[in-house]
């Protein structure tokens, strides 16, 4: 099953989550380590495909960084509801917390996880900002320059209500630990 936005969730991670929760979850020798981990995994997996869809609903099922739109009931949508701190990082309540996703397109999503671009909070909107290196490629590339200048980046994005805003905590977490 692939999920909206979860290109994040490798399995090192989720081994790493499953060590740490499934104690606390399941009494020993009560049963198999394989099912339990499948039914580990397949409790993520939901509340990962409800966080999804709430982002992308928070979004209009639009990309905050270009506003690109699939949105026609049909799948897929071409759209990430990926993290803003990245889920790895994150504890069980920041994993679905509405204000630490953001919905993006597969390019502006890649970016944005790889840290070459972040979001700063500005009064009533957010900010776009670039990678050095980033800017530079838009700078010499043609086609890069098409997804992440003019037109194709949307340098500020304003979010009014009911929209729930990204919480600048996890935006300054980006910022510190992932942008750059």
């Amino acid at each position: 099953m692939v999920l909206l936005g979860q290109d994040e969730l490798r399995e090192d991670d989720l081994q790493a989550v499953l060590e740490r929760e499934l104690p606390a979850l399941v009494p020993e020798g009560t049963t198999t380590d394989s099912t339990t981990e499948r039914a580990f995994v397949q409790m993520l997996r939901i509340g990962q495909s409800a966080f999804a869809s709430q982002v992308l609903r928070n979004y209009g099922a639009a990309c905050a960084f270009c506003g690109f739109t699939l949105d026609d009931g049909e799948r897929p949508t071409l759209l990430r509801a990926g993290h803003i701190k990245p889920w790895r990082d994150s504890d069980d309540r920041e994993r679905i917390d509405v204000a630490n996703g953001i919905a993006a397109c597969p390019t502006h999503d890649a970016a944005f996880d790889a840290g070459l671009m972040t979001l700063d909070p500005a009064g009533d909107h957010l900010t776009v900002s670039m990678s050095p290196r980033l800017r530079a490629a838009a700078d010499h590339v043609p086609a890069t320059a098409r997804y992440f200048t003019g037109e194709g980046l949307r340098q500020k994005i304003v979010l009014t209500p009911p929209t729930v805003t990204p919480s600048t905590k996890y935006l300054r977490w980006h910022r510190e630990h992932v942008y750059g």
